[in-house]
């Protein structure tokens, strides 16, 4: 799963769109396999009424959407409680592999993660990701990624 909340946050629009292009490549075998093994479920754009007033980082309400996946209100923050749902159903049955949040930040070059702090194995594998991720992408900094608790 993947999403985006800050409109400002250009980098991640282009990467957000470069995946998707990539998984719908019908004639690149590694787009295949990975379709072939995964169903990804992507939401764009969480904010498009914070985008239309032409907010930064902030929804028709002022609100920062990121703030709310603790404890989001279905009237208030209605994408991010959707998302949340949707999260919670999915993992009912351990659907989840994978979950990612693009973003780009005004203080770092290029495209990175923030990741969860999880337990030793899922962290290897979060970390590993974000490796090869790297190793794929001259635009993805490994370095500024963060797996810290705060995130």
């Amino acid at each position: 799963m993947t999403s985006r909340v800050h409109p400002g946050e250009t980098p991640a629009s282009y990467a957000i769109k470069g995946s998707i292009e990539f998984l719908l490549n019908e004639t690149d075998p590694l787009a295949a396999i990975l379709r072939n093994l995964f169903v990804f479920k992507i939401v764009p754009m969480i904010n498009p009424d914070g985008v239309s007033r032409g907010h930064f980082r902030t929804d028709g309400f002022g609100k920062n959407l990121n703030r709310y996946y603790r404890d989001a209100n279905p009237v208030e923050q209605p994408a991010v409680f959707a998302i949340c749902q949707l999260i919670n159903y999915f993992e009912l049955d351990k659907r989840i592999f994978f979950f990612c949040d693009y973003h780009a930040h005004g203080s770092y070059k290029n495209h990175f993660f923030y990741g969860n702090s999880l337990g030793f194995l899922m962290q290897v594998e979060s970390r590993a990701f974000a490796r090869l991720f790297e190793l794929n992408n001259p635009s993805f900094s490994y370095d500024c990624c963060d797996f810290s608790q705060r995130q």
